[in-house]
């Protein structure tokens, strides 16, 4: 009897041990898909898309090339200004004061998806975005600027050089 029950155990735990990896393989693909954001959703909503206007579009640079000179001051204002737009709750807010000291009354704003992120590299190396960025729409939700060292004023810093992602600049 006993030797009944160990083979019929035997017998069926490969099959159970199969079919309950095949039920969590089957509920891992159905999260992952649930889970799986449509890059669309952002085109639909058209939070970001042609954001700046073509009028805008220098102004916009003048301000991320004020933020990206200005915070490569060695002084405490310079400081300051690093310290924000390396805190990523802050460079949005940071760039748009910027934006409005130098246009005043014109009412450019960020789209409220729209995500500035500044870095300071290990090794300074210009990688212009062209190489890697040429079918990129024109939905600009997302910046990504290195910063200069700070003291450096031999390396002027630019919108057209400093941006590293994720658009062709303009």
């Amino acid at each position: 009897m006993k030797k009944l029950l160990i083979d019929n155990i035997r017998s069926r735990l490969p099959h159970v041990a199969a079919v309950a990896l095949i039920m969590l393989a089957a509920g891992l693909a159905l999260s992952a898909l649930m889970a799986q954001t449509s890059s669309k959703s952002l085109l639909r909503r058209g939070e970001c898309k042609d954001w700046p206007s073509d009028a805008d579009k220098p102004k916009v640079a003048a301000a991320f090339d004020k933020a990206l000179n200005d915070s490569a001051i060695n002084d405490s204002a310079g400081t300051t200004l690093r310290g924000n737009l390396l805190d990523p709750k802050m460079a949005k807010d940071t760039v748009q004061g910027i934006l409005d000291k130098l246009y005043p009354g014109e009412k450019i704003h960020f789209p409220l998806k729209a995500e500035i992120r500044f870095y300071e590299p290990e090794i300074v190396k210009y990688t212009p975005p062209a190489k890697f960025l040429s079918n990129y729409p024109s939905e600009h939700c997302l910046h990504i600027f290195y910063l200069n060292e700070v003291g450096a004023p031999a390396q002027k810093a630019s919108f057209q050089t400093n941006l590293m992602c994720c658009y062709q600049p303009w």
